[in-house]
Formats: C-alpha cells, sequence, structure tokens
C-alpha cells in the first residue's frame, strides 16, 4: 500500500470507524510521482527570497438557482431568503448586503445566512450508508468537501460567483449532485439530488460492482434517470471544471464539466474517457464528448486548468508531457485533443508537468499559471513553477521565480495542495494553508511580465472572528487536510472567501449560531 493510501485508510477509519472493503481500483497515485516530486520536494529554496517579516437575482423556489431579472433590485427582500437578516441594518450600495458582513482591513467575518444542515440531504448524519456516499458509506457533504477533492469556483453562477462542492476523492462521494455556497445571496444550496439520485444503486452493477445486473450504457457507462445520464463520480479530485452560459454551459447558472476518466470502475471493463456536463440550476447530466468515449486515464493522476486567455479547459497529467483539452468556443458535444507541452532548456522537473499535491493558479493577466508545491514538513519551504499560455500551448518556462524557504515564517503545516488566491485588485498571489492560521503568505510580482517580474514574499495576519477549521490542531498536514480550491478572491466584493466545510459551527455575524460557517477575510492583512 503506497504512503498516500496509508493515509487515506487511516483518516476513513478515524472518520467512520470500521469501514467496508473498497471495491475499486483506480485513481490512486502511482509511482510515478517519486521522481518527479523528489527533485523539488525539499523547496528549501533554489533562487533569492525577498522575505518581509516586518443587488442579486432572485432565486428559483424550487432548485435555489438565480433567476434573471431585468429590473432593479428591490431593497427589501422575501424573508425567508433575505440578505439582510434584522431590521433597520444599512446596507452597502454596491451588494445590498449589510455593512456588518464586510470586514475592515485585517478582519474576518463569518458571512453565510443559513447553515449547511439545512440543505444537506443526510439529515445530519455522519455515515447514513446511502450508495451515493460512496464506498465509505461517509456523509455526502463531508465527502464532498474533505476527501481529496477541490471545489470549483463558478465566477458566473450569479453576480458575485459561487463556491461549488461536487463529486470526491477515493470514493467518498459518488451521486451526481452538488452542494454549493453562493456569494451573491450568502446561502448554501443544494442541486441535483431530486434528479440524479435512484432509491437503489441497482443501475450501477451494485456495490461490490457486478453483484447486481449492470444496466448502464455498455459505452458511455452512464445511465438514463429521469432524462439525466448519471454516473459514477468515484474519482472526481480536481478534475472538475465550470463552463459560464458563453463556454457552452447551462444558461443563467452555466455547468459543471465531469471528465469521468474512471468510468467504469470494475476490473471487467476497459477505463473509458467521457464527459458529460452538470447543470447548476437543477444538476441535469448530459453527454458533452463528441463521438465515444476514448482510453481513460487515472483522475488522480489529472488536474483541470481553465485557461480563459484561450478558452480552453486543459488537463493535465502528472510526469507527462502530453496535456488534453477541450476548446470552448467548438460546439457542444465536444471533441477531446491533445497536444504536447512545450519544454524551454533549462525548465525544472525535466519539463514533465507535476500534479500530485501541487496547486495550480492560472493568472489571466500574465497569461501563465503558476504551480505551488509544499514538502509536506512543519515549516516548510514552498517551490513555485512558471507554465506559460501565452503562445497557446502550454510552456513549461524556464522561469527561476523565488521559493519560500523553509523555516519559522515558512509554511506550518507543509503546504501541500495550499490555497491559493490571484488579488487582480492588486495584482499580487495569496496562500492560506488553513488549519486555524490567522495569517497568509503573499507573492507579489513587480509586474504582470511573470518572465521579467521581480517577486517578493511576505505575510499578513488577521484577527475578528476565528478562522475556520473543522479539523483540529495538525502540525505537518497531509494532502487530504490541504486547503485545495475552498480559499479564493472574489473580485466583485474585493474579499477572500474561505470555508473548511459543514464540520465548523459558529455564531455568524447577525448574531446566529449556524454551521457550515463561510468567512469574508479582507483582501489586506495586517504586515507581519
Amino acid at each position: 500500500m503506497s504512503g498516500l493510501n496509508r493515509l487515506r485508510s487511516m483518516f476513513w477509519a478515524v472518520l467512520l470507524g470500521a469501514l467496508p472493503a473498497c471495491g475499486d481500483s483506480g485513481g490512486e497515485a502511482t509511482d510515478t510521482t517519486a521522481a518527479t516530486t523528489s527533485s523539488t520536494g525539499g523547496t528549501t529554496g533554489t533562487g533569492t527570497s525577498v522575505i518581509t517579516e516586518d443587488a442579486t437575482s432572485g432565486t428559483d423556489p424550487t432548485t435555489g438557482a438565480p433567476e434573471p431579472t431585468t429590473t432593479a433590485a428591490a431593497t427589501t427582500t422575501d424573508a425567508a431568503t433575505s440578505d439582510v437578516t434584522s431590521s433597520g441594518d444599512t446596507t452597502d450600495g454596491d451588494t445590498g448586503h449589510a455593512d456588518f458582513w464586510m470586514p475592515a482591513k485585517g478582519g474576518i467575518t463569518n458571512i453565510n445566512q443559513n447553515s449547511g444542515s439545512e440543505v444537506e440531504i443526510d439529515g445530519g448524519d455522519p455515515a447514513p450508508m446511502k450508495w451515493y456516499n460512496g464506498f465509505y458509506g461517509g456523509n455526502s457533504f463531508a465527502g464532498m468537501a474533505r476527501a481529496w477533492n477541490g471545489a470549483v469556483w463558478a465566477d458566473g453562477y450569479s453576480e458575485d460567483g459561487a463556491l461549488v462542492h461536487f463529486g470526491g476523492g477515493h470514493g467518498a462521494n459518488i451521486g451526481c449532485f452538488s452542494y454549493l455556497f453562493d456569494v451573491t445571496s450568502r446561502r448554501w444550496k443544494q442541486v441535483g439530488a431530486e434528479l440524479n439520485l435512484p432509491a437503489e444503486d441497482m443501475w450501477s452493477g451494485g456495490h461490490p460492482y457486478g453483484s447486481v445486473p449492470d444496466a448502464r450504457d455498455p459505452t458511455w457507462l452512464d445511465y438514463d434517470h429521469q432524462g439525466s445520464r448519471i454516473i459514477v463520480l468515484a474519482h472526481q479530485y480536481a478534475t472538475v471544471g465550470y463552463l459560464a452560459p458563453d463556454e457552452g454551459g447551462a444558461p443563467v447558472t452555466g455547468s459543471l464539466l465531469t471528465a469521468n476518466a474512471e468510468g467504469d470502475q470494475t476490473a471487467s471493463k476497459p477505463s473509458a474517457w467521457g464527459a458529460w456536463t452538470f447543470d447548476l440550476t437543477d444538476g441535469r447530466m448530459e453527454r458533452s464528448l463528441a463521438g465515444e468515449p476514448g482510453p481513460g486515464i487515472s483522475s488522480g493522476s489529472l488536474i483541470a486548468v481553465k485557461d480563459t486567455v484561450n478558452r480552453k479547459l486543459w488537463y493535465f497529467a502528472q510526469g507527462k508531457s502530453e496535456v488534453r483539452y477541450h476548446d470552448l468556443d467548438a460546439p457542444v458535444p465536444r471533441p477531446l485533443e491533445t497536444t504536447l507541452v512545450a519544454v524551454e532548456p533549462g525548465a525544472p522537473n525535466d519539463g514533465y508537468t507535476i500534479v500530485y499535491d501541487v496547486t495550480w493558479l492560472f493568472v489571466p493577466e500574465a497569461k501563465a499559471a503558476l504551480l505551488f508545491q509544499g514538502n509536506g514538513e512543519v515549516d516548510s519551504g514552498l517551490g513555485v513553477f512558471l507554465v506559460d499560455f501565452a503562445s497557446g500551448t502550454p510552456t513549461m518556462a524556464a522561469v527561476d521565480i523565488p521559493f519560500h524557504p523553509a523555516g519559522p515564517t515558512g509554511f506550518a503545516h507543509g503546504a501541500l495542495n495550499v490555497g491559493a488566491a490571484w488579488d487582480s485588485k492588486r495584482q499580487r498571489v495569496v496562500l492560506y494553508e488553513g488549519l486555524g492560521d490567522a495569517f497568509t503568505h503573499v507573492l507579489t510580482p513587480s509586474s504582470t511580465d511573470f518572465r521579467a517580474a521581480t517577486w517578493t514574499w511576505s505575510r499578513e495576519s488577521y484577527g475578528g472572528r476565528e478562522p475556520a477549521n473543522a479539523q483540529g490542531p495538525i502540525a505537518a498536514a497531509d494532502s487530504m487536510q490541504g486547503a485545495w480550491g475552498r480559499w479564493r478572491y472574489v473580485p466583485t466584493l474585493d474579499v477572500f472567501l474561505w470555508t473548511d466545510g459543514p464540520g465548523v459551527t459558529a455564531e455568524t455575524e447577525d448574531g446566529v449560531t449556524r454551521d457550515a460557517i463561510v468567512q469574508f477575510w479582507a483582501a489586506e492583512g495586517t504586515p507581519m
């Protein structure tokens, strides 16, 4: 058993008690990681670091999705969905929300106006043993938010965007539905369960697979349930992307695009690559791949990166020079195309892309992505690498961006799958590990020409509300305990958004105690 699998087994054993046998055969990190990650695993620095120590639309009452509106937003709202939860509060003219929800400089506020438990379909049961809760029988919300799974940023879902949980890693959630947080209404919503969850899993061959006849399409390995082409979401990890309405997504809200690269989950059928859209209005699943599914690849080896400059959704694989992509200007259904990552002489890692435990951050202004890799140790350093998209072909660049050195001002928990967000107003990267830390690391380039820029590292501290932390005190965190995609910058509000999933209960700014806490962090903290 690999080290990653041991960590996974320990986690689920602690969280859920004795576990049923897991019958899946794919999705895990393979030994091809070792040579690639070991070259940068120490991340103690190559290069010189500079360290500074010192009015929304309404909502559909059935689905909870935003409805389009052509009239100015009213200053009063229905009590059931009101953004202002106490009478007499003044509101910010730009957002329509009460001023007290917005943090002051260096501050944190708790901002969700309902609890996650209000929309969670398991009724708070930590282990309901429903088929859609996956191979471990854990809670669906926790499985989506915690199990080696990224959260997708849907910037076109509403005026301010939404943070979307969907699928799970390592079979922790396999049902085609979502828990999302709409930043504009500041409410948790559930999408898709009513449409996409049959009472039993007989359609998929049962669990363990093959215990009953498999009713899925033999080529696509999907199943028509109420007009929705549902699949088994066993190993999504960081492979889910967002499609705005003008990128082939659903009108108004957009859609998720999931590439179920391990569509069979059995030993009796070859792995196949298919693609489906998930409508964020009602959860309807539709085939999105032109032609028939092709040869699959382990989803645990992939990461989806949305390139908003060239309008492509790329799938990078660990240690591979080949990259798959969808052209977002092509009509739906779209072909899955391939090309090779270009490599400049002197590029790190022999020019191969790194995916395992690495955070990718696409920066439109720079036409490039920054890759961040910690070493998993207390007070870790952080490696930084550049993939240039300016030519239209991803290029591993021979650019020396200073690593953050290890030590007392390093990344306290090891920086595996660290949260990274681009502050487009101040043009800097802000990184956050979660786990209760009340500070961020900031990487500031002198310009958005990342090839020529000089770079400065600093740290900033925060006060106000306690940072949301569902995991308790942890020294060196494993890959699952990273922030993944739950740390985001919201440009329309000029704040950072943070949540640690459904396991945090606290008082929100209106004095109500709620669970699944979501926080705004001011765009600027206090320099440390």
